[in-house]
């Protein structure tokens, strides 16, 4: 199969989920997905020349197959991991782009904090996409560079389902949808079918959330909690996150059931009641823990573990109680909160100044003066990237797994909605970082006009 057929077979499962991301329609196409993947994977690993020999097609299927839980190792990378190393003779600056795109993408997918290659095609390719971006200046180049625009302010671990789908129906081309078609003509499905059914998933679900989110305002209004004076209010983000974590179906869904969860509940409401109470003696005691006590802590204050119980439950509603105790479970909800903690640390520094604790401080107090403020965020940023790496890899993980995949895909995405919320500041404090995201995926109508 040549380089460019390859590619052709992996953009059709791409636009698949890029244009009906989590429609119930996708699924009559499971076994064409399916086969897509075990073809490629079979590429993968027989080293086919024609596939590994192309930029594009090798760091793609890199991505999507290990982010769908093939086994795939990140060292078939290692020929690009230099810049000189890729190939100055494919056709055209455009493609070239495209490819170098692919690799910064493949780059974001580590599920072992030394992967060496990885780390290296992310240093130099991120290096590349913004020297050509500030120097962009030709007008036929306008889409490919919109899309490393994107990629490099949102990165994979960083963005939201429904921005990225949004995101991607606007910026598709007709082309796009040739492509697919193709692969559905069987079905008696062609392109405007498909268009459709992109453009009617995506306003049905906006229309949903508008309602959702009205219910939620008013539901605040009626039991005064607006008029809390200490709490924030923040309804729109809170939903726009319950949003980039659980599918349509079942936010706040009225088929709801009565689930058996009181008990795991309490014990998570008297976890975080009991890691609060720590903080406050050692606030009253002014006490200075060690980093390890803060964080030990420090991940149970973050306070996910009531917000994940029962939202766990609304996925997988026979989910047996013994999963939720065992310790693959409690690896994963420590690392999800663990990641939290830090990146709310990060961004919240000038608070711990004040006399809140907080983890980058500690570096500094403990460090004896010998550690600076750029050096403690420096060390707190490289904890929480391989605290990311070792969520990924459980989330991937199927040999030995016990928690349901369903289960493990919301904790990944809960640790991409508070990396958004914490990309450049702390979102949910700001008054304005978060709301053209809240605008994007709830209010805007799509901007399709180039597509009819």
């Amino acid at each position: 199969m040549d380089p460019l057929t390859w590619i052709n077979y992996l953009n059709i499962y791409i636009l698949f989920k890029m244009f009906v991301l989590i429609s119930t329609e996708i699924w009559q196409f499971r076994n064409e997905i399916k086969s897509i993947l075990d073809q490629t994977y079979r590429g993968w690993v027989q080293k086919d020349e024609d596939f590994m020999s192309n930029v594009s097609t090798c760091a793609l299927a890199c991505r999507l197959l290990r982010m769908d839980g093939y086994d795939v190792t990140s060292e078939y990378l290692a020929q690009y991991e230099e810049r000189n190393s890729v190939d100055n003779s494919m056709e055209g600056y455009k493609i070239d782009v495209n490819a170098v795109l692919e690799l910064f993408k493949a780059s974001h997918v580590k599920i072992f904090p030394p992967e060496e290659v990885l780390d290296k095609l992310n240093s130099w390719t991120s290096h590349f996409l913004r020297e050509e971006l500030s120097t962009f200046m030709t007008n036929d180049l306008q889409n490919v560079f919109k899309e490393v625009d994107y990629a490099l302010k949102f990165p994979l671990y960083a963005n939201l389902d429904r921005l990225e789908h949004k995101r991607n129906i606007e910026q598709s081309r007709i082309e796009d949808f040739q492509i697919l078609k193709t692969a559905c003509i069987s079905h008696g499905v062609d392109k405007k079918d498909i268009l459709e059914l992109a453009l009617d998933e995506f306003k049905m679900c906006q229309s949903i959330y508008q309602k959702e989110l009205t219910d939620l305002e008013r539901w605040t209004k009626e039991n005064k909690l607006d008029q809390l004076k200490f709490a924030r209010q923040k309804v729109a983000y809170c939903y726009l996150a319950a949003s980039g974590v659980m599918q349509i179906n079942i936010i706040f869904s009225e088929k709801m059931q009565k689930f058996d969860i009181d008990l795991h509940g309490f014990w998570q409401w008297l976890s975080l009641l009991k890691s609060m109470m720590e903080e406050a003696e050692w606030l009253r005691n002014k006490s200075v823990p060690t980093l390890d006590e803060y964080m030990e802590n420090g991940y149970v204050s973050f306070a996910l573990g009531p917000i994940i119980i029962p939202a766990l439950y609304f996925i997988v509603p026979d989910l047996p109680e013994d999963i939720v105790d065992d310790p693959e479970y409690q690896n994963l909800y420590r690392l999800v909160s663990t990641g939290g903690r830090l990146l709310n640390d990060i961004h919240s520094l000038e608070r711990g100044k004040e006399g809140k604790l907080n983890s980058v401080a500690l570096r500094i107090l403990h460090g004896n003066s010998s550690v600076s403020e750029e050096e403690a965020k420096r060390d707190t940023m490289n904890l929480i990237n391989s605290t990311r790496c070792e969520l990924l890899r459980m989330v991937l993980q199927n040999k030995a797994s016990v928690v349901p995949r369903a289960c493990k895909e919301f904790f990944w995405n809960m640790s991409r909605t508070m990396h958004l919320i914490y990309l450049r500041t702390d979102g949910f404090s700001s008054p304005k970082e978060m709301v053209s995201a809240v605008n994007a995926v709830i209010y805007e109508p799509l901007d399709v006009s180039h597509l009819f």
